[in-house]
Formats: structure tokens, sequence, C-alpha cells
């Protein structure tokens, strides 16, 4: 695994709370980011839940991205591990802020926590999510 994303899409495919799968090895070293990305003001983490909320109700636009970002990571790969998430937890249903770049997002059948972070330009620069959570069967 290269990098975030990568490790997005196996933490949606992992073992969810309450269901028997096979253990998937954990994340390699990465997988995980060289620096923590910096604190976004207020006005900043507002268009960062704005973007999570695109996310999960219409198209991904490549817009939303940095350059850096899209070096990595085909906006199809993020619109992948969305689809993903809709099949093992079923439609979006709202998002709710945990923290600065740190949100919820509640589903039909469970939750995923996802992080994000905004560039100077507010494109999306990091993006990851947790193992989802399956609360309905």
């Amino acid at each position: 695994m290269r990098s975030l994303l990568v490790a997005l899409t196996v933490l949606c495919c992992t073992a969810t709370a309450g269901a028997q799968q096979p253990a998937v090895p954990a994340p390699s070293p990465a997988a995980t980011p060289i620096a923590t990305p910096t604190p976004m003001p207020p006005a900043v983490d507002a268009i960062a839940q704005q973007r999570v909320v695109q996310i999960f109700t219409v198209p991904i636009e490549p817009a939303w991205f940095s350059a850096s970002f899209l070096d990595r990571f085909a906006p199809e790969q993020v619109a992948g591990v969305v689809r993903q998430l809709n099949a093992a937890l079923g439609d979006y249903r709202s998002v709710t802020r945990l923290g600065t770049g740190d949100y919820s997002v509640q589903f039909v059948k469970g939750t995923d926590e996802v992080l994000i972070h905004l560039d100077a330009a507010n494109k999306i620069d990091m993006l990851f999510g947790k193992p989802p959570v399956v609360t309905q069967h």
C-alpha cells in the first residue's frame, strides 16, 4: 500500500464491527502520513465538511483535489471507495463534525469516520477513512 487512499480502500474492505470476515494485515508504514497536516481555520474546516458531504452525494470532481493528491490518485479511485462504503453500509444519510477535519459519516447501516485536510487553495490534499462500523444488518 503506497498511500492514504489505498489504505482507505483496504480499511473499507476489512472486518466491520459485528461482521465475521477474515483479518487483513495492518497498513504498511508507507500508508502513514509523513507529516501531520497543519490545523485548518474554522472557515476552511467548514469547506472541508462541505467536501465530505459532496464526496458522498454528488459525482466527484477533480477540481476538489490538490495537484499532489491527483498525482497519486484519480478521482475514480475515490469514487470506487465511496461505492464500496455504500455497498457495505447503504445509502448516505448525514455528516457530523467530530473535530477539525474529522467527520463521522452516517449511512443507513453504519458509520465511517473520515479525516480530511485542505491546502491553502482549499483543495483536498489528504483524505483518510477509518474502518467502517456496521450498526444494522
